[in-house]
Formats: structure tokens, sequence, C-alpha cells
């Protein structure tokens, strides 16, 4: 492959340094889509690689070029999610870093046998080096393990990496901090512990029969999902208790809105765009909020005859697609009157689990039925024609 930088030098930046932006931009799509896996892993696993798109502002298409490198080339899996666990963990010092070697600093600070590591020895003697007295020197996808006296039916990352929300059977959430594991803020009037946080006058305060005075309710029921915002400023909370919640992604502080629903909320998903939310529900109807005008409701989708148990948005932010415990999957476009012509059935159990792939290309559907089903999405999906999804393979 041609040099990435095409004039000047990464470790200094300044004006005088020019990428080749086209390689940055298609080169390892263009490997991935070919097969050309040791090409691909060599620039995901490489420092100048990373540093490189971060500097051309395409850190978020990195991060998409691994979940596809991840999923075309499983025999690289782990070296692959080693890097791909660096940039999640440095991502607020990669998208700004306050020098411009600084990425090249912390590569020397991972495992002397990592890629990561092994990419920055040649540039060592061009900067100023830290280096630790002990550093760890064993690599592992898994970086980090809390513990937590709580049941956990719900966690999911921060778009930038930087924080994990959690939330299960006491009714509270939970926001950590991904790099050390300390727990940042807590939901709510609870503390987990039955202590109300809101004053020491309201003792009464009760999980189960919340005292109409507390200024922060918080939820009263088991926390069932949770879903961040596209840009992280805020994070959703689906419950048994019938409502969906809105927080900031900050502090966990309740914001106004409380989105009511007649059944326990079973999933969430917030489209990539941000202006829009979908809620599925016991009742069996898909809801879908305005997160532009104070998530007003926007309209209730019918169509499944048993709880709606998950949903996913396609990466365009068009088209919804919902599973159930009636077996089916069913597609829908956003913001639009439009259902799909057609209901899909081909689990023989209920539907428990939908995702998209990062280029919208393939939708995958598990089910209590054992399998998992793979689908390619045809280009009728986004006027929701006949043809919307045509089964790839399944995998019992």
């Amino acid at each position: 492959m041609n040099a990435i930088v095409l004039a000047g030098n990464l470790l200094d930046g300044g004006d005088g340094l020019r990428l080749d932006m086209e390689r940055l931009m298609y080169s390892v799509r263009q490997c991935i889509e070919a097969g050309l896996e040791a090409e691909a892993v060599a620039e995901l696993t490489s420092i100048q690689y990373i540093a490189a798109k971060f500097h051309g502002g395409l850190g978020i298409q990195l991060m998409a070029e691994y979940y596809d490198a991840i999923v075309s080339f499983p025999g690289s899996c782990k070296r692959l999610k080693i890097a791909q666990g660096f940039v999640g963990r440095h991502l607020p010092s990669l998208r700004k870093p306050p020098v411009p070697s600084l990425p090249f600093q912390l590569a020397l600070q991972e495992p002397n046998d990592s890629d990561i590591y092994h990419s920055v020895v040649p540039f060592q003697d061009s900067f100023m080096r830290v280096l630790w007295k002990a550093k760890p020197q064993k690599a592992s996808p898994c970086t980090l393990r809390i513990n937590d006296q709580y049941c956990v039916f719900a966690a999911t990352c921060s778009p930038d990496g930087a924080k994990i929300a959690a939330g299960g059977k006491d009714k509270v959430i939970r926001l950590y901090n991904a790099r050390t594991g300390e727990r940042i803020a807590t939901s709510g009037c609870h503390d987990g512990t039955g202590q109300c946080k809101c004053s020491a006058d309201e003792a009464d305060c009760s999980l189960a029969v919340p005292n109409p005075v507390c200024p922060v309710r918080g939820h009263h029921g088991n926390v069932n999902v949770l879903c961040w915002s596209p840009d992280g400023s805020m994070v959703l909370s689906g419950s048994s208790d019938k409502s969906l919640k809105v927080w900031d992604g900050d502090m966990l502080s309740e914001m106004d809105s409380t989105l009511m629903h007649p059944g326990e909320v079973t999933c969430i998903a917030w489209t990539r765009d941000g202006r829009t939310v979908l809620s599925g529900c016991s009742d069996g109807l898909l809801r879908e909020w305005d997160a532009t005008k104070n998530f007003s409701l926007l309209r209730e989708l019918a169509g499944h005859s048993d709880r709606v148990r998950c949903v996913a948005v396609s990466p365009d932010s068009k088209v919804a697609l919902s599973g159930s415990s009636d077996r089916s999957l069913r597609l829908w476009s956003i913001r639009s009157s439009k259902a799909s012509s057609k209901t899909i059935h081909e689990h023989a159990a209920p539907v428990s689990s939908v995702a998209w792939s990062g280029d919208g290309r393939v939708v995958v559907s598990g089910s209590v039925d054992q399998t998992v089903k793979i689908w390619r999405v045809g280009a009728t999906v986004w006027s929701l024609g006949a043809t919307d999804l045509s089964l790839a393979q399944t995998v019992a």
C-alpha cells in the first residue's frame, strides 16, 4: 500500500502534515470486502493508521472498520478486539490529543507482545518517552470486571466508550467509568440499600410505594433495558413499572420526560440521526417518539399479536426491525405511516433479539428456538416491498 503520510510528520502535526485521505477512507474497507485479511488486520492494529484516522477526523469510521473486520475475519478476532479495546479506552485522548505524539505514547504503554506496541517501536526514538515501571504484560479483550451485588438485566456502553450504564432487579441504574470501573453515579432517590438520597427527613420513601414528596423518584420496577443517545448526552431506561425514563448521561439526573406505557417496557432503540426513539411493550405495540420535541409520541405501530421483545434500527435511521413473542419479525418505515407488507415467520419460537450490521447489508435474528438466522437485506427493504429480507443462513 502507499504511505499514509504524504508530507510532514504525524508525531509533530502542524500545517505541513498532509495525509493520503483516499487511502485512509477506502483502503481497509476494500481489503475487508476483498477478503484480504492480513492487509486489513495489519492496518487496524497499527498505531500509525489509528493516529492518522483520528487526525483526519475518521474515528467513527475506524470503529465501524473494526466491527466489520471482526465479523469478516474470525481468525483474527482476538487481535482486532485488543486493538479496538485500545481505541475505546483512549477515545477522548485520540480525538483531541493535547500533543500530536500522544497516540504513540499511549501505544508504548501496551503489553510488549501486542500488535499496537510492535507498531510503535520504529517511532519510539522520535519523541520523549514515558514508560511505566511495572507495565502490565497481558493483552486480553477483557480489560475490566465490575463486581456489584445486584442482578443485572441491562448494560450498555456510551458511544465514546468512556462510560457503562447498568441496571436490573433492584430498580436502580448505575453509571461506571469504563476504564477504571469506578461508580460515577446512581439513579433515582435510592442507592440500592433502601436509603433515600434526597434528604434525611424522607426515611419513609419506599421503592415499592414512592413518596409523593420525593423530587427524584427513579424507577419502581425492574430496569429491563437501557439505551444511550447517539451523542452520549442522555440515557433511556425502560422498566417493568411501565415507564420509559430519560436521564442525563453525565450524572444520571432524571430529566422531565417520563413516557408511560400500558404495559412493561421490553426494548428500546434510538436512531443514529438522534431524531427518533422506538420502544417495545408487552402490549404488542411498538411506539415511536420524537426525540427533538421532548419525546412526544409520534404514533403507535400495531402488527404483532404478542409482546414486542426486541427492536433494532437500520444505520441510515430509515427502517426499524422488531421481533415478538408471536414468533414473527416485522419491518417498519420510521416516521411514516407505512408498515411492511409482509410479516416474516421463520422462527419456531419467540424472537428474542435482532441486530443490523454496521453497513446495513445484513440483519440477524435470534430466537428461543435455539437458532440465529442471518438475513441479506435487499434493495426493496427501503421501500418495504415484498422481498424485504432473504434468509441467507440458519445457525443452530
